[in-house]
């Protein structure tokens, strides 16, 4: 390569690199990033007596959760010893009702044995969580109930 064209390579790079470390973000812009899924494995813990809203479906489904406003918990029960997780499938509402964008799934794959399990979020406060409950039956994952809870 010639020296000059060389020079106008480097040159062009260097404007290149220039040029994206001063771009703004656009959270600088005043825009905003779009919120992320969030994805959380259970962990087991005991059963608490806090207060809790509870889908109790019936016993002729695989899964049972409860969302605990103080503290925001998610609480997830596997009920049957399939060898197949249960799951919450969650988003966050605002106090309007209006999607905020943040959404999830709190995943208890650690077996019926277990019991209760929790993922433990940080919701805003005055904020609805909408949620459902996931489990496998006849080769295919089925989702149970429908909730609003306030956190």
């Amino acid at each position: 390569m010639k020296p000059k064209h060389m020079v106008l390579v480097l040159a062009g790079i260097v404007m290149l690199l220039a040029g994206v470390v001063t771009m703004p973000s656009p959270a600088a812009a005043g825009g905003t990033y779009p919120a992320a899924y969030e994805e959380n494995f259970a962990v087991d813990v005991e059963w608490t007596d806090t207060h809790k809203h509870c889908l109790d479906p019936s016993s002729d489904h695989g899964a049972n959760g409860c969302v605990q406003a103080y503290g925001d918990v998610l609480w997830v029960l596997d009920r049957w010893a399939d060898g197949h997780g249960v799951s919450m499938t969650w988003r966050e509402l605002d106090s309007n009702g209006n999607p905020t964008g943040r959404h999830g799934k709190c995943i208890d794959n650690l077996g019926a044995s277990v019991g209760w399990t929790v993922c433990d979020k940080d919701f805003t406060e005055g904020n609805i969580i909408e949620w459902t409950l996931d489990y496998w039956r006849n080769g295919g994952w089925v989702q149970v109930g429908h909730a609003l809870t306030s956190v």
